[in-house]
């Protein structure tokens, strides 16, 4: 789910931090209006700033919920492999970048969000940008972050989302492909329950006992949580006390 949710927000976040798509011109004069009007270059600064807060701490979010989750497979091949996996995450410069621009955002201050306009051989660009001097003389920087900011006047902001969204999604393609091996034979069960669940409601229209799932385990054995239904029930649409909005009589919707 946090990942899902982390992809929305990078998604919202690029979109608006990208002025040479189709809307470009559409956007340009979005900033040009009067700040107080729906527009100008306040509105600009302040959505730039908590977009690029929520896609920060989401990453850092993300980061945290796996490795819990990798904690329930300590001492097998599967976490050892996760942690060589995860590693560019963390090390690589743009990752470093990343999660400290989140502790700065959290912890001292808004970053220094540029927009810049720029003509070069007759063309137009446009672009959101972190200014790279003012984040250089910054503490809060590390040496990895810092080695990412060198020599850059300026960090465009699509340009080290996308950079560090494809190091981030190798990671969670392959760890989600790991978890479908690991949990084969669950998976498997799980999905013989829900055609069973299937061709019960479809011929009858009756209802389901309970249907309990096994707990889930990993290869060391370890309990990693369970999956339980408690209350199945199909409700045939000639039950005189079914109504069409999935109440039946004498309850309220």
């Amino acid at each position: 789910m946090v990942h899902t949710a982390l992809n929305i927000n990078e998604h919202s976040l690029l979109r608006y931090v990208d002025f040479n798509g189709p809307d470009a011109e559409q956007k340009v004069a979005r900033l040009a209006q009067p700040d107080g009007a729906r527009g100008g270059m306040g509105e600009f600064w302040l959505t730039a700033f908590l977009l690029l807060a929520n896609y920060t701490s989401m990453n850092a979010t993300l980061i945290d919920h796996c490795r819990a989750l990798m904690s329930k497979y300590k001492d097998t091949e599967f976490a050892l492999q996760d942690e060589q996996r995860r590693a560019p995450l963390v090390t690589a410069p743009v990752g470093r970048f990343i999660k400290d621009l989140r502790n700065v955002i959290v912890h001292q201050s808004a970053p220094p969000l540029e927009f810049e306009v720029r003509v070069q051989d007759g063309h137009l660009t446009r672009s959101a940008k972190l200014n790279s001097a003012a984040m250089l003389t910054n503490e809060r920087f590390t040496a990895g972050a810092k080695e990412y900011l060198s020599g850059k006047e300026s960090i465009v902001i699509t340009e080290a989302v996308t950079e560090y969204a494809a190091l981030r999604e190798d990671y969670y393609g392959w760890l989600f492909d790991q978890f479908e091996d690991v949990h084969e034979a669950e998976l498997t069960e799980l999905d013989q329950l829900r055609q069973e669940y299937l061709r019960v409601s479809g011929l009858d229209g009756g209802g389901l006992e309970p249907v309990h799932f096994a707990r889930m385990t990993n290869r060391a054995g370890n309990d990693v949580g369970a999956v339980v239904v408690t209350d199945v029930r199909v409700l045939d649409d000639e039950d005189p006390d079914h109504r069409d909005d999935g109440s039946r009589a004498g309850e309220s919707p």
